[in-house]
């Protein structure tokens, strides 16, 4: 397998060379890369003024065909693409450069969330959630001293005590058993420290958007609020409120402002069953399509090779979003919400109605319809897997009527800093997400807001579709080879839109430029021809239609 791997590293190379002669593809070079780091500078002088073979908008328009067929094929690399796609252009006459940065929270936007959402009732801190009683402590103990009751019968049977001597059993066996110990005291400590049952009314919550070291240092025994401030720097924001459920919708809102992790804000209604799972940090949204085939491909691989069927057979209709959860084929289901019984119009009409009350202006309707999600994490007693059934819809910014597709991929970046911290930083595309049901509006999302900062460039000078169609074909066999895999690719769908880069030397400013986008899935066999899943789902190349570059969608840029 490694001689094999590297054949095709060496043929990769070979021809990333070939294509040098013509695109200097591979080499480190600002004025001629496809693949490499980007001048900014330069990119915003190309678009003021138009080049060798650039043109406006609007003659791009015009130019490009309503779809695009082919085939690619490299036996050397075991990379075949099958391109049959629609071609989408906006029908505009200009295209711009625009200058955003990320944009937090601020306390207003807040309160006329929670107004419309959660109404004037009390509302609580919702880390008390995380508060355990003394009786789910007294249960972990129970656990751990039964752990230890049958602690050498379990070790004798498992696989690690075959080859093993009888001292060495005894020893391995001792020091499991004061590592439970250890486990069954500090449990002994919290039990001591707990409360017998949670009252609300002794974490009560003002709706306030607070730094998060401050509510570190204001509740040492939420463990949510030290785990929080592990994942947070100086500044950064946090605000988790619920209600008490007294109506039977138990409703909670989370809002970040986090420099490293971006910012969001969810809201979620439960029901009797509990309150809704709201804790997170990473902030991003995957498109409805993308998470519809990542379903099928996990489920494949746990050996449900028919999910449709799957799910008819368990009584959910589909779509299902699992949400990357693992599914035991003999699992059961059960509702935890009233059905959505309105129409996709009167829903979508509801979500609209709703962004205008929040003067959220310039978005539109990405993508959306009818879904049955999984909610495992829901607090709930049934041991049966919780679901819902309810419209969702994902909303996106349009700038001049052409959407902000975020198709440039979201940006990541980690390593060790000089003082030997590790540091992560992302910045996913700005999202807006709605589930509704007959209740009304039970989840919204906004993640990564952005604001419009300048117009860098009124009408940018643009690269055909010939030219990006060349950069494509030359390119994406290369981009997906390199390991022992084999990819089938098929090609779908091809875009026109806006997207944002980030600026190299600055974290949270970027671009908002126009992007091809050439979209579809691919699929990764083993050299038996057995299927090894999606390799990758969604955008499979963006090239920036300033400058024709190939962007990397991990660097933003």
């Amino acid at each position: 397998m490694l001689k094999h791997s590297l054949s095709k590293r060496l043929a990769a190379l070979a021809l990333c060379g070939a294509l040098a002669l013509s695109l200097t593809a591979c080499q480190e070079d600002p004025e001629g890369t496809i693949v490499a780091h980007k001048d900014m500078d330069k990119l915003i002088s190309q678009a003021a003024g138009a080049g060798d073979g650039q043109a406006d908008a609007a003659q791009v328009v015009q130019d490009t065909p309503p779809d695009y067929q082919t085939t690619l094929k490299s036996e050397e690399l075991g990379v075949t693409v099958n391109v049959k796609a629609s071609v989408e252009v906006p029908t505009v006459e200009t295209l711009s450069i625009y200058r955003v940065r990320q944009k937090p929270f601020d306390q207003a936007f807040v309160d006329k969330v929670r107004q419309e959402l959660m109404g004037d009732g009390a509302l609580y801190d919702g880390a008390v959630l995380d508060v355990r009683t003394r009786d789910q402590v007294e249960e972990d103990i129970a656990s751990w001293r039964d752990a230890i009751a049958h602690l050498e019968e379990d070790y004798r049977s498992g696989e690690n005590a075959a080859d093993q001597s009888e001292e060495e059993i005894q020893e391995n066996v001792q020091v499991l058993r004061q590592d439970y110990q250890q486990e069954i005291d500090r449990l002994q400590e919290e039990y001591e420290s707990a409360p017998t049952e949670i009252d609300f009314t002794s974490y009560p919550s003002d709706g306030q958007l607070r730094t998060v070291s401050e509510m570190c240092a204001q509740h040492p025994e939420m463990e949510y609020y030290e785990w929080l401030n592990s994942l947070s720097g100086e500044g950064d924001q946090i605000l988790y409120a619920i209600t008490e459920g007294a109506d039977g919708s138990f409703r909670a809102l989370q809002v970040q402002n986090n420099r490293d992790y971006s910012n969001k804000l969810s809201f979620r209604q439960g029901t009797s069953s509990g309150y809704p799972h709201m804790k997170g940090v990473v902030v991003g949204g995957t498109g409805l399509a993308q998470a519809e085939q990542m379903e099928k491909d996990s489920m494949a691989r746990e050996g449900i090779s028919d999910s449709d069927a799957f799910w008819q057979e368990k009584g959910l209709t589909g779509p299902v979003l699992t949400g990357g959860y693992y599914i035991e084929p003999d699992w059961e289901f059960e509702p935890v919400y009233e059905d959505a019984t309105l129409s996709q119009e009167e829903a979508q009409a509801i979500a609209e109605e709703f962004l205008g009350k929040l003067g959220l202006e310039g978005f539109a309707l990405d993508q959306g319809g009818l879904y049955t999600e999984l909610l495992s994490l829901l607090r709930e007693e049934s041991k049966k897997m919780p679901y819902a059934r309810y419209y969702v819809f994902q909303y996106r910014r349009q700038i001049d009527g052409v959407p902000l597709t975020q198709s440039s991929g979201e940006k990541y970046q980690d390593g060790w800093g000089d003082d030997g911290s590790f540091n992560k930083q992302m910045w996913p595309g700005e999202l807006i997400e709605f589930r509704i049901n007959d209740r009304g509006i039970v989840g919204f999302d906004y993640h990564a807001p952005l604001e419009m900062t300048e117009t860098v460039v009124e009408g940018a000078a643009l690269k055909t579709f010939e030219q990006v169609k060349s950069t494509f074909e030359q390119m994406l066999p290369v981009t997906l080879s390199g390991t022992d895999e084999q990819h089938v690719a098929d090609v779908t769908r091809v875009r026109l839109s806006y997207s944002r880069i980030s600026e190299k030397d600055s974290f949270d400013t970027g671009l908002v430029v126009p992007v091809w986008s050439f979209e579809g899935m691919d699929a990764m066999y083993d050299d038996k021809g057995g299927s090894l899943g999606a390799g990758s789902d969604g955008v499979l190349m963006a090239i920036n239609a300033i400058d024709g570059s190939v962007i990397n969608g991990a660097l933003g840029y």
